[in-house]
Order: structure tokens, then C-alpha cells, then sequence
């Protein structure tokens, strides 16, 4: 269950532009109305709630409130009974003001309200007596007890002087309920008052229908690439150049992948050594005049001449 105070949080403040509802409730009472009033809120009110819609900071708060209910849009007050709102001042005057004359002026009329069981009531003047002998018996001091005893006496004298428990709202945690709480509620209120129509319970509560698969559609094919632009073609002397050079190009790697695959790689050549100079052909000897063997020739002296012999 929500905290309190997130359930406050939640609320908005009235549009008092536009028709609404007034709430007068005791504060000790406030965890089960601020609940209520959210309720009433989603189910498309405009709900006039005090922490709400007072700055609590001014000194006329409580006129404000007063005036809430005066004015011509408030079209309809709930009001929460139990033991703390029947023997409440500020309760009492709020109900009060429902039928004032200038009010009665404003609206042709009292403005309407319904009663709300906070708490177990049952039979109305059972309840009073015990609602009494609870102020007569509190630690309160004399003059507080009195001012409660006349405001819960002033409560049954004007607005609840008889057993109207059928013309009240049975409480929330009653056992056996006829009617849903809220919807019983709901049905004394103004359609004037509703600013806006929410789902319905049915559609609230509703599994939500299962979604239907979506087919994408199929990607559209990816781009084929452009093909490069055919080179410019150049021509000299009628000589289609770009074709002669692509054809010079494919015979020398050609040839090129032909002479890997058969030639052996020769060995570098010896460096070349100078050739002899070829032998001096040898002098024709002069003819001896008379053979000899090799050796020293002798010598014969005549005369002054040595003559070799």
C-alpha cells in the first residue's frame, strides 16, 4: 500500500474554473479520505481537498475553505461522519455553510451533500451517545469539552436529528458489501463535475492483447559497384597509344613468366685474363761455315788475328 504521503503527492489541486466536489472531513480521518479522493481523481473528478487547495500560511485558510463552498462552481460536499468530524468546529461550519443565505442566493438553492461512514456507524443517535460519553470522559479541559458536547449536539439537531442510515454511504471495510464503496459514491456526484472520462475498469484490467509481428520490408538490393570509366583513348598518328602500351605490357610479362619457368641462371662470367703475348719467332741462325758442336770454339792465333778454329 502506498505511504500517505505518496498518495498526497499524487493528488491535484482543483480547478476551481470549473465545476467540483468539496470534501469536509476531520484530519484524523485523513489516511482513508486523501485515498478516497485520489480514487475520485482518476476516475475524471475535479476534487476540492484542503491540503490541497489552502495555503495553510494565511491567516484566512478557514475563510477560503468557507468560501470553496460558497462558491457558484462547487456543486456538491461530501462529508466523512465519524466520532472526530461529528464534535469538529471547523467540520461543523463547513456544513453549515452549504445552507447559508448568501449561498442559498448563489446557487438557487442549498448546495447538496452525501454522508460518508468513516468509521462504523450504524444507527446515528446509538452512535451519538457514544460519541458524547467520549467527550464527557477525555482529558480535555472543561471549556473544550463543552465547545464539543454543543457542536456534536448542533451536528444531530440540524443535520442528523434522525436514523438516516440509509441515506448514508456505508463505510469502506464494511463486510458484505452491496455495492462497490465507489462506485456508491460516485453516483451522487455531479457529471457536471467530471472534466474527464478515463478507461473503463474493464479495459483497465484487461490483458493487453497480444502485438502483431511486424514484417519488415525486404532491404532493397545493394548497389552493383560502377565500373571505373574506360580510360580516355589518346591516339598519335592513328596509333591507338593506351592499346599499344597495354599490349607491350602483357607480351613482356609474358615473356618475363616464360624465361623464369625454363632458364637456368648462368654463373656470372670469369673476368677475362690477358692473353700471352705470343713467342718472338726465333732469328734464322747464320749457316756456320762449319759445324761444330756446342761449346767454346778454340782459338788459333796467326799472326796478330785470333782466328776462332
Amino acid at each position: 500500500m502506498e505511504s500517505l504521503a505518496e498518495v498526497l503527492r499524487q493528488i491535484h489541486p482543483c480547478d476551481t474554473s470549473r465545476r467540483y466536489v468539496f470534501i469536509s472531513y476531520s484530519s484524523e480521518d485523513a489516511d482513508l479520505v486523501w485515498r478516497d479522493v485520489l480514487e475520485f481523481q482518476r476516475q475524471g473528478y475535479n476534487v476540492w481537498l484542503d491540503e490541497k487547495n489552502l495555503d495553510k500560511t494565511k491567516s484566512s485558510w478557514k475563510a477560503d475553505a468557507l468560501n470553496a463552498i460558497e462558491d457558484m462552481e462547487c456543486e456538491l460536499v461530501v462529508f466523512y461522519v465519524s466520532s472526530s468530524s461529528l464534535r469538529s468546529k471547523a467540520c461543523y461550519e463547513e456544513l453549515r455553510r452549504t445552507v447559508a443565505q448568501r449561498t442559498v442566493f448563489l446557487h438557487d438553492g442549498p448546495v447538496k451533500f452525501i454522508a460518508v461512514d468513516a468509521e462504523e456507524v450504524g444507527d446515528i443517535t446509538g452512535f451519538r451517545k457514544r460519541v458524547y460519553d467520549s467527550i464527557r470522559n477525555s482529558n480535555l479541559t472543561k471549556n473544550e469539552r463543552a465547545d464539543q458536547a454543543v457542536i456534536l449536539g448542533s451536528f444531530m439537531e440540524e443535520f442528523f436529528n434522525s436514523n438516516n442510515e440509509k441515506v448514508r454511504i456505508r463505510p469502506k471495510n464494511e463486510r458484505n458489501r452491496g455495492l462497490d464503496y465507489y462506485e456508491d459514491i460516485l453516483a451522487a456526484f455531479p457529471p457536471s463535475t467530471r472534466i474527464f472520462t478515463p478507461a473503463s475498469k474493464k479495459e483497465a484490467t484487461a490483458a493487453p492483447a497480444e502485438p502483431v509481428p511486424v514484417t519488415a520490408p525486404p532491404a532493397p538490393p545493394a548497389p552493383e559497384p560502377a565500373e571505373p570509366p574506360a580510360p580516355e583513348e589518346k591516339m598519335v598518328g592513328g596509333v591507338d597509344i593506351a592499346a599499344a602500351m597495354e599490349e607491350m605490357l602483357r607480351r613482356a610479362s609474358e615473356k618475363k613468366q616464360a624465361g623464369e619457368a625454363s632458364a637456368v641462371p648462368e654463373a656470372p662470367p670469369a673476368p677475362a685474363e690477358e692473353a700471352p703475348a705470343p713467342p718472338a719467332e726465333p732469328e734464322p741462325a747464320a749457316a756456320p761455315e762449319d759445324p761444330v758442336e756446342h761449346g767454346e770454339a778454340e782459338v788459333v792465333t796467326v799472326g796478330d788475328d785470333d782466328i776462332p778454329v
